[in-house]
């Protein structure tokens, strides 16, 4: 059973990487500009 997991990743490890890099583009490009908007507006209500 073992084997077929290793198979698996070793088919797949250009996809596994790309996936990856996808993610960490995601997380920049999406997730960055709302949590400095919170953070903006979250400092801006305090003044």
């Amino acid at each position: 059973m073992h084997y077929k997991i290793e198979g698996t990743i070793r088919k797949n490890k250009n996809r596994f990487i790309i996936f990856a890099i996808l993610w960490l583009f995601m997380a920049i490009v999406i997730v960055m500009p709302i949590t400095y908007a919170q953070h903006q507006a979250g400092l801006n209500r305090s003044i």
